[in-house]
């Protein structure tokens, strides 16, 4: 079950009346639009197109007691999809970077949102267009990655002498490892080595953390990485068995991130548009301060405005004797301060969408 405790304060919660109220905002008003159309541009793994048609299918059982219909469509190209009056639209796709950024571009033109579920906001490198209204990222930054990392892991890995590494010595993987480095540090853990520092050629270490194409942590003497997803088919609590089964039951196959992702980013968006005002966009809804909406991760989910992330929990997954992961840890870890600042506070940085932004 969604927790919306910690989110409310302390302030005495009538669960009936807060029903009540949850089940008459869609009747009070007229819903506009009548539609929602969700295009995916190009052709990406046929499994992505699985699990946004899964989504589509959730979704459209949940839209249509308010008399909303949702469509799933598909386009060669950004430049092939069109507006259509009175239809709210919502585009996903693109294969890579560049593809992710121009079907961005092309919903901004035509007014539409688009949904970022397989790149994230690091194909953006820091321009301010990643940042609009009409863009929101549900796939996790490689910042959210290494803060997961850097809080979980040296409890995960019990491990507390840590060295830093990257694959390159790039500005954006050096900002990581820094990075990577003050979360272990803030985690308690001794960072004995960092790439682009002296080390003492004595400096022993029992873990690293690994910042490149992936970013994983393991132990000194221990091939089995520790990785940060944003799920796994394993996931019980919240939901999630049920999600996994029907996604299974559908598809065939275990759900995994970007599945997740897909299906989050259809429910994100429909849920905004059913929640909508009858002069108010779904970038608009999205976009304030009061929106959240539950996606069987444990707290109510939401889009930082900054730079239009969507802040969720982190899974801590590493394979066990057996080979087959399993999550070990989530991050931000249950308890303790403000529960909605510390998933804030998750990949956060000062100046995500340049230093203009």
């Amino acid at each position: 079950m969604l927790d919306f405790r910690a989110f409310l304060g302390d302030r005495p919660v009538d669960r009936r009346a807060l029903l009540r109220l949850a089940l008459a905002i869609p009747f009070a008003r007229v819903l506009a639009p009548r539609r929602v159309r969700v295009v995916l541009v190009g052709a990406p793994d046929p499994s992505l197109a699985d699990a946004l048609a899964f989504g589509v299918d959730e979704a459209t059982r949940s839209a249509q007691p308010f008399g909303v219909a949702v469509a799933l469509e598909r386009a060669a190209d950004a430049a092939a999809v069109t507006a259509a009056r009175d239809t709210a639209l919502v585009l996903f796709g693109g294969d890579d970077a560049a593809d992710c950024r121009a079907v961005a571009a092309r919903a901004r033109t035509l007014g539409a949102v688009y949904v970022d579920a397989w790149c994230g906001l690091d194909a953006w490198t820091r321009r301010a267009d990643g940042c609009a209204r009409a863009i929101v990222h549900v796939a996790p930054s490689d910042a959210m990655r290494v803060d997961a990392l850097g809080a979980g892991a040296p409890e995960a890995l019990r491990a507390r002498r840590w060295l830093v590494t990257t694959a390159d010595a790039s500005d954006a993987q050096m900002l990581l490892a820094v990075r990577g480095a003050r979360a272990l540090g803030a985690a308690g853990a001794t960072v004995v080595g960092l790439v682009g520092q002296t080390r003492t050629d004595g400096a022993a270490h029992d873990a690293l953390l690994h910042v490149g194409t992936t970013i994983e942590a393991r132990l000194a003497d221990d091939a089995r990485p520790l990785r940060a997803v944003g799920w796994h088919a394993s996931l019980e609590p919240y939901g999630g068995a049920q999600l996994g089964d029907r996604f299974r039951g559908a598809v065939h196959r275990p759900m995994d991130e970007r599945a997740w992702a897909a299906w989050a980013g259809v429910k994100l968006v429909v849920e905004a548009a059913l929640r909508a005002g009858a002069a108010e966009s779904i970038a608009q809804r999205l976009a304030r301060a009061d929106f959240i909406f539950d996606a069987h991760k444990g707290v109510p989910l939401f889009v930082r405005a900054e730079d239009r992330q969507l802040v969720q929990p982190l899974y801590l997954v590493r394979a066990g004797d057996d080979g087959a992961d399993t999550v070990v840890a989530t991050a931000p870890r249950v308890g303790g301060g403000d529960p909605r600042a510390r998933l804030a506070a998750l990949g956060r940085e000062p100046h995500a969408c340049g230093a203009g932004a």
